[in-house]
């Protein structure tokens, strides 16, 4: 499977796969993260189990590694999570479990922490908020300067680094001509490496001493536990036996969440739990995310009859979706399917669009959010259908929610006098930045 590629608002590019499981998804997705020197081929084991679980999944190399942009200027935790929350947008998912190991297993925390409506659950492996270790940078560039890169072999690098996936991640090069210098892989590969057999390949890391190093010094002069105490929803901390997670620092995260922390350890393992043993790790996962909630597969039943519903049945369908018990659930997949209708018809003549909003609008009447959400459409729907909308909806428009304004910055068709309004009168810095930038693209 070849990754698809995101770019970040500061020019990042990120390698992603996204996998469905054979059948429509009936759990949450899962967003793996990998650890420091990493890259997302380290979860093929435990995507395959989670696929048949029946989960989505995302992984994707972090910047700085594997595919995505080799030295980034900005390898702060914060950038971290940034690049993480695109990725959920760009791919518009639902709530999702985060899933990290040691660095990546930060990254998630501090995403839980700052995005509490993002995550369903977190799950760390071998991670979490102690910090403030000043020998940490020297030792991980000590530990990167003494790869003995290229490897001659592919079974020199599984033997030096201790498993398959890491060999795996180097970048196999059969002429032995190191790195290109692009600031990606430079193999032309979708970042798997090959199976090593040729014995004169050179073996080289897919990742730069100095940008690792970055990555890390943010963690010698801090910690996170603020940010822990922050985080709300149900997590699960595991611990390899003999890994290099402090078992005190586990019992000091269940203590200062008592209520929703779960902990376990994996014997046999170290701090590569998922390699080392990725059916206990699975396991575990498993035992915590508990049987699947009957609500997670009416949502997806709700979705696959809504992308296929006839118009002429829409509004009765959304009429009964809306009486389910667990009201928020089905907001939610009403709401996917409002805006994923919506983003197809907005540039339609005014006639299409009240022959849709007309009935959705008796439909969703007792529902004050959907109610709102589609006004907003309809808004945006007169934007961008009338370029003389000056002064007409410029009241509507100072007062939209920051939702509709950002969105109409990335809408294209939006006139320049709407992007010039939302320039001066948005109401956030980013929504002002973004309108100008597209109106100058106008």
């Amino acid at each position: 499977m070849t990754p698809d590629t995101l770019t970040t608002p500061d020019g990042i590019h990120l390698s992603y796969r996204d996998e469905s499981p054979p059948r429509p998804a009936t759990a949450p997705p899962v967003l793996l993260l990998h650890g420091l020197a990493g890259h997302l081929g380290e979860w093929d084991d435990l995507t395959a189990r989670l696929l048949a679980d029946g989960h989505r999944v995302v992984r994707y190399d972090a910047r700085g590694h594997g595919a995505s942009t080799r030295t980034p200027a900005d390898m702060t935790r914060a950038a971290a999570v940034r690049d993480a929350v695109a990725l959920l947008d760009e791919l518009d998912l639902p709530p999702a479990i985060l899933l990290g190991q040691s660095l990546g297993g930060l990254t998630a925390l501090l995403t839980a922490a700052a995005h509490p409506s993002r995550v369903s659950s977190l799950i760390l492996v071998e991670a979490g908020p102690a910090g403030g270790d000043p020998e940490l940078p020297e030792q991980i560039g000590s530990w990167l300067d003494g790869w003995p890169t290229p490897f001659p072999t592919f079974e020199q690098a599984v033997s030096f680094l201790g498993h398959e996936a890491w060999a795996r991640g180097l970048d196999w090069r059969p002429d032995g001509s190191g790195t290109d210098g692009s600031g990606t892989d430079g193999s032309g590969t979708d970042g798997s490496g090959t199976d090593g057999s040729g014995t004169d390949a050179g073996g080289y890391a897919r990742v730069d001493r100095d940008t690792m190093v970055a990555a890390v010094t943010e963690l010698a002069a801090r910690d996170y536990w603020e940010e822990w105490s922050r985080v709300t929803c149900p997590t699960l901390v595991v611990r390899g036996e003999n890994g290099m997670m402090p078992a005190e620092e586990q019992r000091r995260m269940q203590a200062r969440r008592p209520a929703d922390t779960h902990v376990t350890v994996i014997p046999d393992a170290s701090h590569d739990v998922h390699l080392d043993r990725p059916e206990a790790l699975h396991e575990a996962v498993t035992t915590f995310l508990g049987a699947e909630p009957p609500e997670h597969a009416r949502f997806a039943e709700y979705l696959w009859a809504l992308d296929r519903v006839p118009p002429a049945a829409e509004t009765a369908l959304v009429c009964r979706i809306l009486t389910d018990p667990d009201r928020q659930m089905a907001r939610s997949a009403v709401l996917r399917h409002l805006d994923r209708r919506a983003a197809a018809l907005h540039r339609s003549d005014d006639a299409t669009w009240q022959a849709w909003t007309d009935p959705l609008a008796e439909a969703v009447r007792d529902d004050p959010f959907l109610t709102a959400r589609l006004k907003e459409w309809t808004v945006l729907h007169t934007v961008t259908a009338d370029p003389s909308w000056i002064p007409a909806t410029a009241e509507a428009l100072a007062t939209a929610s920051d939702w509709l304004q950002r969105r109409l910055t990335e809408t294209p068709g939006v006139p320049a006098p709407a992007l010039a309004f939302l320039a001066e009168h948005g109401r956030t810095r980013r929504v002002r930045t973004a309108a100008a930038a597209a109106a100058r693209r106008r």
